[in-house]
Order: C-alpha cells, then sequence, then structure tokens
C-alpha cells in the first residue's frame, strides 16, 4: 500500500509530510452527512529530535544485531542502480512479510515493483536508507527517511521556477523536519528490538543538521499498538489522525 490513506480529521494545524494529502475540516462532515461511517483510523506522531545520541540506545542496538546475527547495510558503498539491483527484490520481499496482515495492503504485482524504483530512484539519498540483513544479506528490516520538504513545496504555491527551486535544495540540506517514510521489520524479528537500531542510526545520520527540530512518523494504524507504544517511549506526542470511510449498501 504506496496510497495516501485516510481523510484528515485531526491535526489541521500540523506538519503535514509530503507523503500525505491536506484536506479542510468539512470535508469530515460532508462525508458523514451522506451516511458514510468509520472503517479505520490512522495517527501519526511528532518527535522531538534528541539532542545527542543516547549511550544506552546504541549499546542496545550493537547487542541486538550482534546476537541475531544482523547487520546494517552502508547502503552509501553502492550507486542508486546496484543498491536496487541488489537489495530491491528484499525490499519488496521484507514490505510483503511486514505489511500482509495490515489493513488495505495487497500484495506487489511485478508492474508495481518496476513502477515504485523507476518513481523513487530519482528522489531517494542512500545516506537516508536503512536496510538490515541476515548472514545471506537477506533484507529483515528496512527504514526509509526523508528531509521534510513539505514547507518549500506549499511556499511555491504549485510553481518550480529557480526561487522555489533554490528554496527546495535549502531544505534538503537544511531540514528542520525528517519524514519517516516508512519502517518494516519481519515477523520473525518483531520482538526484537530492531527498532533501536533505526533509532540509532538515524539519530547519528541526521545529528549534523543543526536546524533540525523532530521527525514525523507518517501513518500508523490505531489498532498497531506495538508501533504506537513504541513511538511513546520517546519525546513525542500524537499531532494528527485520519479516517477511511465506509457505506453498507
Amino acid at each position: 500500500d504506496f496510497e495516501r490513506e485516510g481523510l484528515l480529521i485531526e491535526g489541521f494545524d500540523q506538519y503535514q509530510t509530503v507523503e500525505e494529502q491536506y484536506n479542510y475540516d468539512y470535508y469530515q462532515k460532508l462525508i458523514e452527512a451522506e451516511g458514510f461511517v468509520k472503517e479505520a483510523d490512522w495517527v501519526e506522531s511528532a518527535i522531538k529530535f534528541p539532542d545527542s545520541v543516547d549511550p544506552r540506545i546504541e549499546h542496545i542496538a550493537s547487542h541486538i544485531l550482534k546476537k541475531n546475527n544482523l547487520h546494517l547495510v552502508d547502503a552509501t558503498k553502492y550507486s542508486k542502480k546496484k543498491f536496487l539491483a541488489k537489495y530491491g527484490d528484499g525490499f519488496f520481499d521484507c514490505i510483503t512479510n511486514c505489511y500482509k496482515d495490515l489493513y488495505g495492503t495487497v500484495p506487489f504485482t511485478p508492474e508495481t515493483r518496476k513502477s515504485i524504483i523507476q518513481n523513487f530512484m530519482p528522489i531517494i539519498d542512500l545516506r537516508e536508507v536503512f536496510f538490515i540483513c541476515d548472514a545471506d544479506e537477506k533484507v529483515v528490516a528496512l527504514a526509509l527517511t526523508f528531509p521534510g520538504i513539505s514547507d518549500a513545496v506549499r511556499k511555491s504555491k504549485g510553481h518550480m521556477g529557480l526561487i522555489s527551486l533554490l528554496r527546495l535544495l535549502y531544505t534538503i540540506h537544511n531540514p528542520r523536519v525528517i519524514d519517516l517514510g516508512l519502517i518494516a521489520v519481519n515477523h520473525e524479528y518483531k520482538n526484537s528490538g530492531l527498532t533501536a537500531v533505526f533509532v540509532d542510526s538515524i539519530t547519528k545520520s541526521y545529528k549534523q543538521f543543526k536546524h533540525l527540530d523532530h521527525f514525523e512518523t507518517n501513518l500508523n494504524l490505531e489498532d498497531n499498538l506495538a508501533i504506537r507504544n513504541m513511538w511513546s517511549r520517546f519525546d513525542s506526542v500524537e499531532n494528527k489522525r485520519r479516517r477511511s470511510f465506509v457505506k453498507q449498501l
């Protein structure tokens, strides 16, 4: 499921990531007036960027990798083409394993895989890609992050002139917000603590940005208590809610 899920129903004054859509608050009233009711909700969190790398998380992350005979891939050693050639299929297999039981997901077709790679290749930065693999180089967990560019895009009002391009490039290299675009952990490692590895790695990767304020998690299903409880361990607040509606005929 790489579509934009749900209608925004809470958090209209909050930062909206570029992966999401925005709508006005009256949309919900219009939809419910036609007899539609809640089917599923997603919540999102803003996580305060830590002032420094937590040595406890760093120690836990190292221990978890060693205990499970896993390693973090240094994606910067590869060109984009070579990286996708080596780990592209593993990426989709990991997503399928992790998300297959979640609301609204369907298996990837070969055409979908090809389309996603073509769409993401121009914008992906390998410094912002975190893959965890086993001894056989099978992808067992992954995290994709992106500099938050929503403010820069909004200020450009849909136009891409020289000023807009410069504003966008400045934001990419001096982000205030980081979008946690996608995080997935295979079911066999679900309770192994691999999220600590991602927190440690992402914090180290982005600590050079002086103006960084917080992370945006994007959408988490309301009943996905495991991920919501994980975010609650940090300095975070649930700041947005989105909903899909259904009408029985």
